[in-house]
């Protein structure tokens, strides 16, 4: 639990503002929040949730080395839209996949 929360908090701090100019960091953060709510109601177990953070912290990490050099090229965009894609579909089904924490 300990880890769990430990990443968590670190993706909060790392995760910048989400904003209208920001769709890419909207779409984190309200991945965070759907895994969070699952952690919350019980529809997640530890395992799947510690993933789905993972998941989600490696996004980061790609992110910002795609940025790096200052800018997303269209390629990086596109890709970074895939992975969040990826995940958005990681949580819906782990939330629905009938397995409870306990």
């Amino acid at each position: 639990m300990r880890t769990l929360l430990l990443l968590t908090l670190m993706l909060i701090l790392a995760a910048p503002h989400a904003d209208a100019r920001s769709p890419i960091a909207a779409r984190q953060g309200y991945q965070l929040a759907r895994t969070h709510a699952g952690v919350v109601q019980g529809d997640l177990t530890r395992a799947e949730a510690v993933r789905l953070y993972a998941r989600q912290a490696h996004i980061q990490r790609v992110k910002r080395a795609y940025r790096a050099d200052g800018t997303l090229s269209a390629w990086e965009r596109q890709n970074l839209q895939r992975r969040l894609d990826r995940s958005s579909r990681a949580i819906a089904w782990q939330r629905h996949d009938a397995q409870r924490r306990w």
